[in-house]
């Protein structure tokens, strides 16, 4: 037994969904990857559990949560629960040798999360998937009184809303039991038909409409003439969107901008719709400051120079592995992940249609800086010093402003 790891060592190596997807459950990619969704069907045809997991690119902290129910916990306890399922729990002496030879047979398989985000086969495995449907939806446009409901404790003024009202809807779904009136913001295709909702309601809720198409649709604010902006801001979420462009207001030329929000998840088609829809424009990554945004940063990075770019956690160390096929894999520790870090390490160089724009002082998000009320730096000052968008990248843009 001495060579048995311990049960620290065994949930910094093991992930609650490969244990879920051996289970039966199946990745629902229709509600994002920032905390994943897995469902349990019964039949293929009932959903019968649903679980959603907490920081699923760190097993050594990641858990799981049930909505509207109390029940949660880690990769121990969820395979405590379901432990009568495993062949281990008939041979084992007891529980807790139950339990550490489950774990110890799954800390030896391996287990790429961002293949598992990429992949469709998951999601397909769910029968019959509900179709997004606009006319179960009651709907309605500037209602400026009653949006800003939504928005003033976002720090959001009447004035920034005015200015995105054609971008935003009011919506009751018909077919629900609870007739709430919610905020929506709309997905659309590349042929402007709206496929989705993304969704903010009161006392915090946010969700999606049901069958939105969140893997190559998303929300876009364009006020170009001719749908040709020179800059495409894109976003985690519609909020952070609209926060900054409040806080740059007099500083950027609004013509010249579309606002793009991915809604808290981040796909490669999703990106690549960006790109084939606006292939002239500077692409401005304005990802959240965590991990998954920076990480969604070398993903866009990634995708706009065709690599073929897969990432993984390193079961032995923790660090992040970046393979980039034949030209390398390349290990960065968590609090070093950045695209600047990449670049450092990969010897590949900034692409000049695709910049960084991090809410500055360690900030979560562009509306955490609106609501924190903080001073920042002139935006067009830099604009016009060719710091922020410049055709060549050089450190002293990078460290002083791109912040990546």
């Amino acid at each position: 037994m001495n060579n048995q790891l311990s049960f620290k060592e065994l949930k910094d190596r093991v992930s609650i969904m490969q244990v879920a997807m051996d289970l039966g459950y199946v990745l629902d990619k229709s509600k994002g990857n920032s905390q994943p969704s897995f469902v349990l069907m019964s039949g293929g045809k009932e959903e019968t559990d649903r679980i959603y997991i907490k920081n699923p690119n760190n097993p050594s902290i990641q858990g799981y949560w049930r909505r509207g129910s109390y029940s949660k916990g880690d990769v121990i306890s969820f395979v405590k629960e379901n432990l009568s399922s495993f062949p281990e729990s008939r041979t084992a002496r007891n529980e807790i040798d139950a339990i550490n030879a489950v774990l110890n047979r799954y800390a030896g398989q391996p287990f790429s999360i961002d293949r598992l985000m990429a992949s469709s086969s998951y999601f397909s495995k769910i029968i019959n998937p509900k179709k997004f449907d606009i006319n179960r939806y009651d709907r309605e446009k500037n209602n400026i009184d009653y949006m800003m409901c939504f928005f003033k404790k976002r720090g959001i003024d009447a004035e920034t809303v005015k200015r995105f009202s054609n971008f935003l809807e009011l919506v009751v779904d018909r077919d629900s039991k609870n007739k709430y009136r919610n905020l929506a913001f709309p997905y659309c295709d590349s042929s402007g038909n709206v496929v989705g909702f993304e969704l903010r309601g009161f006392s915090g809720y946010r969700g999606k409409a049901e069958g939105t198409n969140s893997t190559s649709a998303f929300w876009c604010a364009d006020f170009s003439e001719v749908r040709q902006p020179k800059y495409v801001f894109i976003f985690e979420g519609a909020y952070d969107a609209m926060a900054f462009q409040q806080i740059h207001n007099v500083k950027v030329r609004l013509e010249d901008c579309a606002f793009v929000s991915v809604g808290g998840s981040f796909s490669d088609e999703q990106f690549k719709q960006v790109i084939n829809q606006y292939p002239n424009a500077k692409k401005v990554l304005c990802f959240d400051n965590d991990l998954n945004g920076r990480m969604y940063d070398i993903r866009a990075y990634g995708i706009i120079n065709n690599l073929d770019m897969k990432t993984s956690i390193n079961r032995e160390n923790g660090d992040i592995k970046i393979d980039v096929g034949n030209k390398g894999i390349f290990e960065l520790p968590e609090d070093k992940v950045s695209l600047n870090e990449f670049f450092k390490l990969s010897g590949y160089r900034q692409h000049p249609d695709l910049t960084i724009r991090k809410a500055p002082n360690g900030l979560k998000d562009w509306n955490e800086v609106l609501t924190r009320n903080l001073p920042i730096e002139d935006l067009h000052s830099a604009y016009e010093k060719k710091i922020i968008f410049q055709d060549e990248y050089n450190d002293k843009a990078k460290f002083q402003l791109l912040d990546c």
